[in-house]
């Protein structure tokens, strides 16, 4: 789905009154990436973190939109064929545990995985304006790519975008060195739920299993879902 990159909604004094006095929040960024199937074409998504009592969930807004049928009508089933569409990433920022939760196409059943890649940040001291934000530069290498940040103090939520955190502050935009994947903030505003949505728990896998479930998928997803017994 294209999204129009719209105009950035956040009014800094605003901002600090919800860190200050709101016990959750939910941050709006926008995902623009490079398909490799199209020539390059851009596309956007938009994607919701929603935090609350040091937890965190990152998710797609089509993601959040079948939680809250799901929640109304207690189907599960994602409907999508496309391995990506449904994932979520649960951080815990008492014990830094990182999960990320995988929902397979064409059934009900979850793996999840455990993210051991460490982020082992270098800051620099380079600085510039993101949206009336001063942020700070800061660099890391995760997933084969070198990925640059600029996160600001100014909001003091060591948190951001996919499976990034434990800054001085809340990640404003996150991009790979070549601009693949770049991740902009568009908004904040308050958590009221009490809880964060709890996906079902699955079965426990390593990043390696994931790679080869995702190939074989791909290679024949009707003989893939029959053989692994799956929930159609």
């Amino acid at each position: 789905m294209n999204i129009p990159i719209k105009k950035i909604m956040v009014q800094a004094l605003l901002l600090r009154i919800l860190i200050t006095y709101g016990q959750g929040h939910s941050i709006e960024y926008i995902m623009t990436y490079k398909s490799s199937l199209e020539n390059n074409k851009k596309n956007s998504q938009l994607y919701f973190l929603d935090i609350l009592n040091n937890e965190s969930l990152f998710r797609s807004e089509k993601s959040r939109d079948s939680d809250s049928i799901q929640n109304k009508t207690g189907y599960s089933g994602s409907g999508s064929t496309i391995f990506n569409d449904y994932f979520y990433i649960k951080k815990n920022m008492n014990n830094n545990s990182v999960y990320k939760f995988i929902s397979v196409p064409l059934s009900t059943d979850k793996f999840n995985i455990k993210m051991t890649e460490p982020l082992n940040w270098k800051l620099s001291s380079d600085t510039k304006i993101i949206e009336k934000f001063r942020c700070q530069k800061a660099e890391v290498e995760y997933g084969g790519r070198r990925w640059i940040a600029w996160f600001t103090e100014e909001i003091s939520i060591p948190e951001g975008p996919y499976i990034f955190n434990n800054l001085p502050g809340l990640i404003i935009q996150i991009s790979d060195k070549n601009k693949e994947y770049v991740f902009q903030l568009i908004k904040i505003k308050k958590y009221y739920h009490k809880e964060l949505y709890t996906t079902k728990m699955g079965k426990e896998i390593i990043q390696n299993e994931y790679e080869k479930i995702q190939i074989d998928y791909y290679n024949d997803p009707f003989a893939f879902v029959k053989s692994q017994n799956l929930k159609l």
